[in-house]
């Protein structure tokens, strides 16, 4: 076992063990490292922005292109939003990028989300997994049928559209706490092998 001499390791490792002093209670250590992420990753955000500001607004600018003062005004103009009297020109400034979003995002909505997921489940039932994935959509979709009558096909349908749901909502959670797992054991790896060097 040798403990590591390089400073950004024992750096990691103790706001590591500082953040998880949380498990046992909240505690000005635990604080501290909790502050120190959230500044860093404001003050990351913040100049990646401006980068991002720099290389698509104000380069163009000075280069000539005198279209890119519309999108820098309408920009400024956002920050009327801190004052009394004119707040609601932010807002009218506000209604254009979300207008447009909303726009693009309708416009592609049907073909990504609807149509090919009809095409996906429009396959020949010439397999065993074609069959099941034709069974439990149609049976998820019954589920959710509340104006027809419910006869026995129907509620068997239901019952099988509900458990197809079950399973899906399950191997969710079960990928969402394998993420945080893998998260857990990199920590684990970086304390007690890059740090302290008891593992490898």
């Amino acid at each position: 076992m040798s403990i590591s001499s390089d400073p950004k390791a024992w750096i990691a490792a103790l706001l590591i063990l500082c953040l998880y002093s949380f498990l046992y209670k909240e505690n000005p250590v635990f604080r501290f490292a909790e502050h120190l992420y959230i500044g860093i990753g404001a003050g990351h955000a913040i100049a990646v922005q401006w980068n991002n500001l720099r290389n698509t607004a104000f380069l163009p600018l000075m280069r000539g292109n005198m279209m890119m003062i519309i999108p820098i005004i309408i920009g400024a103009l956002l920050y009327t939003r801190f004052t009394k009297k004119y707040v609601h020109i932010s807002r009218l400034c506000l209604a254009l990028p979300v207008g447009l979003g909303i726009g693009l995002a309708l416009r592609g909505l049907p073909a990504a989300q609807i149509l090919s997921q009809i095409r996906a489940t429009l396959v020949p039932l010439n397999t065993v997994n074609n069959v099941l994935l034709v069974i439990c959509v149609m049976g998820t979709l019954s589920f959710f049928f509340f104006t027809t009558k419910q006869t026995p096909v129907v509620r068997g349908f239901s019952e099988i559209g509900k458990w197809t749901m079950m399973v899906t909502f399950g191997l969710t959670f079960a990928t969402a706490v394998f993420g945080q797992m893998a998260i857990y054991l990199g920590a684990l790896q970086r304390v007690l092998g890059t740090w302290l060097g008891m593992i490898r």
